[in-house]
């Protein structure tokens, strides 16, 4: 139904195009009258401007806004909007009581009543007054339309809002629906506010926040004042200059970068991929979580790596058959049935994050804290339910969401269909992996919302996104608040706390529940987008979003360190992003992305093969440390060598083939491992 509605939206903004409405030709009969009057002496001057004003008004060049356009369009397409509404009135929509959007429902139904089709006189949209003028067009059956069209739209803001809802539906049953019940609430609070170290008054909470935004803008003050920033002149962004080198490396670290990468490379030179996989599965165990217990024969073991090969590299079972000699594809789907539904998957993929996190080479990438999240897309069918048209490259897609450690490994991956808000999926991930502690997520502006950095603050951990392309970059401060001349161009005072005051326990209970596993963010922020404009809770969260938001600019434009280091996680993911596109070839078939279960398949064995490929790299580079260390290099001047050096390499990993798995050299210890 919301695809329905929104396909008729956007099909009416395409056919109207961009180009302005032209005045209509003034005629000739009208220039010979004009100059009839010129000519007339008995005419005064001031008559004449009279008359030419009258006549000429009606060719006035009136620009008329592209919404508008759409809004006329729109009451035109009676043939498709009407029969839509018919099917929604036999729904039964909920709602709250003497919602407006219900009533129009029920007076469009008195209207489909009556022969005429016409509508009544004097009829009001309080919930959207732009269609007013065209509801009391003169013409009531074009009237009608109008209400028709409105009440639509109205529809499918209260549909993505979670305002009106359906009790029987998974998607739409409503938000209030999916929130922690208020009994259990009411037990659960205190530790939850505990545990976060909140105050059940909102009072010190938003003392804190104010005092830092001050901060943040006297500090902004004090970089353009000394020629760090540069403010435009239109006084919309901020510009500053390329930031310089944070430390100058030496010759001595950037030869011995260049030894141990010539070390490694000739050392590994190239790898099979079947070979790579159980050299890792040797060190890591991660088949015992793929099977639940150790593989009882080598066929079970190796049909194992198989299901998560076709799942991973997009090869189809019989495909993956003929590659790995011995092997049925009745086994391969065997396998592969065996991963929907449950986190084995998930479960291998940490167990090999968890190795390659022991390797002392992992220190001189990161320290456990920061995380970046972003989306992968991969092709597929436009048959497929999930799949959207990805609108860089045209292309339909479906996305797989991951979380990437600055460490370099994928702590936490999820199916996301394109074109869907990313914020709920970033907050997702963080709090449910399993392998450290992240305070930081760097995300990009679609992993971004003002509600969703009030959730972030709240559940423990900072949200930074990445500042080019933000689509908004004022800073957004308290009504009245004291602000520096040198940067009050770019400084909105919109924001109001009342509404986080009112609020405060709504906010808390919505962040509570994602936090204790009621409903996923991705769930509950699909309510809290811009449909819920007006909401008292929504306008809280905003509200406190914005004032982060402030903060968090403040921070990055005047912490080199600080913006570098959203900068350098947020490329690391790119990196891994490539990687997964060697991994990952063809489109998808239909067969494989029918729902989410069998979609999440596939996106958790391509984390998971490539986890094993950046685990089996850092592996190598640490032999080659280890080796380096024993001829009496320094281990700390070893791990600054490689700081940049990361294990994402795959030009020497044969992707494609016939697979045979060295058995006779990894089987006895990987059965042992995984006993």
């Amino acid at each position: 139904m919301e695809i329905a509605i929104a396909r008729l939206w956007r099909q009416a903004y395409h056919a109207v195009g961009t180009s302005e409405i032209e005045a209509p030709q003034i005629s000739q009969a009208l220039i010979d009258e004009l100059l009839a009057q010129v000519d007339e002496k008995s005419v005064s001057d001031a008559d004449f401007r009279s008359f030419a004003r009258e006549r000429l008004n009606a060719f006035r060049a009136v620009p008329v806004s592209r919404a508008a356009r759409v809004r006329q369009r729109l009451v035109d397409d009676e043939s498709r909007i009407r029969p839509l509404l018919r099917e929604i009135l036999t729904l039964r929509l909920n709602g709250p009581e003497n919602d407006p959007v219900l009533l129009a429902l029920r007076n469009l139904q008195e209207c489909y009543e009556y022969p005429s089709l016409a509508l009544y006189d004097n009829a009001k949209l309080d919930f959207s007054p732009v269609w007013q003028p065209l509801v009391d067009d003169p013409d009531r059956g074009r009237a009608l339309r109008a209400f028709e069209a409105a009440t639509l739209w109205a529809v499918r803001r209260g549909l993505r809002s979670g305002r009106l809802f359906l009790p029987f539906a998974e998607e739409y049953r409503g938000k209030d629906r999916l929130l922690i019940p208020s009994r259990d609430w009411q037990t659960l609070k205190p530790a939850f506010l505990e545990r976060r170290q909140l105050p059940d008054n909102p009072e010190p909470f938003l003392e804190r926040i104010v005092a830092q935004v001050e901060a943040g803008l006297a500090a902004l003050d004090e970089a353009v004042q000394a020629g760090d920033l540069r403010v435009s002149a239109n006084g919309i962004h901020m510009k500053f200059g390329e930031d310089p080198a944070v430390t100058v490396e030496s010759d001595v670290t950037a030869a011995l970068r260049k030894q141990l990468v010539a070390r490694t490379t000739e050392r590994v030179g190239d790898v099979q991929l079947p070979e790579l996989m159980m050299s890792v599965d040797s060190e890591t165990g991660f088949s015992h979580q793929l099977h639940g217990r150790a593989a009882h024969s080598p066929d079970e073991l190796i049909s194992g790596y198989a299901g998560v090969l076709a799942a991973a590299a997009n090869v189809e079972a019989r495909a993956m058959a003929h590659m790995v000699p011995g092997l049925t594809a009745t086994a391969i789907l065997r396998v592969l049935r065996l991963f929907e539904g449950e986190p084995r998957l998930r479960r291998a993929s940490d167990a090999v994050v968890e190795w390659m996190r022991a390797l002392p080479i992992v220190k001189a990438w990161g320290l456990g804290f920061e995380a970046s999240a972003d989306m992968v897309s991969l092709d597929t069918s436009r048959h497929v339910y999930l799949a959207r048209q990805d609108p860089r490259r045209r292309r339909f897609a479906v996305g797989s969401y991951l979380h990437i450690l600055k460490e370099w490994g994928i702590v936490y991956d999820q199916p996301l269909p394109l074109m869907t808000r990313q914020v709920g999926a970033a907050i997702d991930g963080r709090m449910r992996q399993v392998i450290t502690h992240l305070t930081r997520l760097s995300v990009d502006t679609h992993g971004y919302s003002d509600f969703g950095m009030a959730g972030s603050k709240i559940l423990g951990f900072d949200l930074c996104p990445r500042i080019y392309g933000m689509a908004d970059r004022k800073l957004h401060v308290l009504r009245g608040m004291k602000v520096p001349e040198s940067i009050a161009a770019h400084v909105v005072e919109d924001v109001s706390l009342k509404s986080v005051r009112e609020h405060w326990a709504d906010l808390l209970r919505v962040f509570a529940t994602i936090e204790g596993g009621w409903a996923t963010a991705t769930q509950l922020f699909a309510f809290y987008g811009s449909a819920s404009r007006g909401e008292g809770v929504y306008l809280a969260g905003t509200s406190l979003g914005k004032l982060l938001r402030t903060i968090y600019l403040c921070d990055y434009f005047t912490l080199r360190e600080f913006r570098q280091a959203i900068y350098s996680v947020l490329e690391r993911g790119e990196s891994v992003h490539a990687l997964q596109r060697a991994i990952h070839i063809g489109a998808l078939p239909v067969r494989r992305g029918r729902d989410l279960a069998e979609f999440s398949v596939v996106s958790s064995a391509l984390a998971l093969m490539t986890n094993i490929v950046m685990a089996y790299n850092a592996g190598q580079l640490q032999k080659s440390i280890d080796a380096e260390v024993a001829a009496g290099t320094p281990l700390a001047a070893c791990l600054r060598a490689l700081e940049h050096v990361g294990p994402v390499s795959y030009g020497h990993v044969n992707f494609r083939g016939t697979y045979f798995f060295p058995l006779e050299r990894y089987a006895s210890r990987i059965l042992r491992a995984a006993a």
